[in-house]
């Protein structure tokens, strides 16, 4: 399948829905965050289209495993990590992470562009998505220390009808969120960062191609 992805590079260049997008998606506490601090780490993350098996368009998360020391563990995110100092520069962490968490090689990737900045006080880092996309179907591998699974939805499932719900969620022992805003993709709970650089990249499509466009039709 070959996906026309200009219209949409051409619409990252321009004014980003950012913050205004983020509290759509985000629990009320996330509403008023502080701005990073000095101390803030960075991590960039990739938004993957490309087309499945059944030629459909589609996007790649993956869930992360349960690693005592992450405080991320469990949950849905896009594959990703943190800046090392060899890192020319956010765009480079991004695709690098991605091939070591789920083996995208980056010759075979058209980077389109970056999404908006999203900062996560719980653990401090400030997060840089880039979106990419690959014309042929990748040859994933994830990498067991670091992703429980591999998930894949068509693209379409972020248009479907209440596919934004509401529930409690439990970030701690001690600690549980009440009604926090989520996607249900084909019943994973994908919330927080990552659905908040998702909520973005929803506007942006639908700014970005007509309605009667098949693959992002409103269902």
């Amino acid at each position: 399948m070959n996906f026309n992805w200009q219209p949409l590079s051409d619409r990252l260049n321009k004014k980003l829905p950012g913050v205004e997008a983020h509290k759509f998606i985000a629990h009320k506490l996330r509403h008023y965050s502080p701005p990073p601090p000095a101390t803030v780490m960075k991590a960039g993350v990739l938004l993957l289209i490309y087309p499945n098996h059944e030629g459909k368009l589609s996007i790649l998360l993956i869930q992360r495993t349960q690693h005592e020391k992450d405080k991320h563990k469990g949950q849905i995110s896009f594959p990703g990590g943190k800046k090392e100092k060899a890192d020319a520069d956010m765009r480079q962490t991004a695709l690098r992470e991605a091939q070591e968490e789920v083996n995208l090689q980056p010759s075979n990737l058209t980077v389109i562009g970056a999404l908006s900045e999203v900062y996560i006080p719980i653990s401090n880092f400030l997060v840089f998505p880039f979106i990419a996309y690959s014309d042929t179907y990748p040859q994933l591998k994830k990498c067991d220390d670091e992703v429980e699974r591999i998930i894949e939805v068509e693209l379409d499932q972020l248009f479907t009808k209440d596919v934004v719900k509401q529930k409690n969620i439990a970030v701690s022992q001690q600690m549980i969120l009440k009604n926090v805003p989520y996607f249900d993709l084909n019943g994973e709970v994908v919330w927080g960062a990552t659905a908040m650089i998702l909520h973005e990249f929803r506007l942006l499509l639908s700014d970005t191609f007509p309605e009667n466009y098949p693959i992002f039709a409103t269902h």
